[in-house]
């Protein structure tokens, strides 16, 4: 089965595309590969931020309990 194709749709201004027309022509990237990367990055330091903070309650617990 092949790879489903999902569509994004997103409004910039025009100085926003103006830079980001001239940073895929440095870069040598499509729109696709920056957003996927732009997305990819914020996922990735989302994910690992709330990962912290679900450790850090149960780090606690175990030190009240160790402590206490």
């Amino acid at each position: 089965m092949g790879k489903k194709i999902r569509h994004l749709r997103v409004r910039i201004s025009d100085s926003q595309f103006q830079i980001l027309s001239q940073i895929l022509i440095v870069e040598h990237r499509s729109k696709s590969q920056l957003v996927r990367d732009a997305i990819n990055l914020y996922l990735t330091e989302n994910l690992y931020r709330q990962s912290e903070e679900e450790i850090k309650p149960e780090q606690e617990r175990r030190e009240e309990d160790f402590c206490g």
